[in-house]
């Protein structure tokens, strides 16, 4: 076994331990962060009362623009949604539901009339959607 009694050992382990103290990176100052302070940013304008009234989520809604072929698939699968939830509607209207499915009937039936009026502002992409929604929960009905 050899032993490394030599001084030149400790001189070099030293001069190593001294180059990597001196190339860290904790003798160097902090770097400045770049960025805007929260309290000097402006605030945003708070959103439309009115449109929030309505159930607007206060943003404006992008026009959407559809082809005619698409503008005819869409009515055909609003129209065919829209007559599938108010079938199962009609035939659940005037008996006695347990309250799960009067809360589904409920929900159904406010979607209908938001469909209406989507459809009727002209917002068919939003319009179907709700008629999408208002035919899976009539599937919730099980009146016969």
């Amino acid at each position: 076994m050899i032993r490394m009694r030599s001084p030149w050992w400790k001189v070099s382990a030293l001069a190593l331990c001294l180059c990597t103290l001196a190339t860290a990176c904790a003798h160097q100052p902090p770097t400045r962060r770049v960025g805007v302070n929260i309290e000097s940013r402006p605030t945003p304008a708070p959103p439309d009362s009115a449109s929030l009234a309505r159930g607007g989520t206060g943003a404006r809604p992008r026009p959407v623009v559809m082809s005619d072929q698409t503008r005819r698939a869409t009515i055909s699968s609003l129209a065919a949604d829209t007559t599938t939830a108010r079938a199962a509607l009609t035939r659940c209207a005037g008996r006695k539901l347990l309250p799960d499915q009067e809360g589904v009937f409920d929900a159904t039936t406010k979607a209908l009339m938001d469909v209406r009026a989507m459809f009727a502002t002209g917002n068919l992409a939003r319009a179907e959607s709700l008629a999408r929604q208002a035919k899976q929960l009539s599937t919730s009905l099980t009146c016969r």
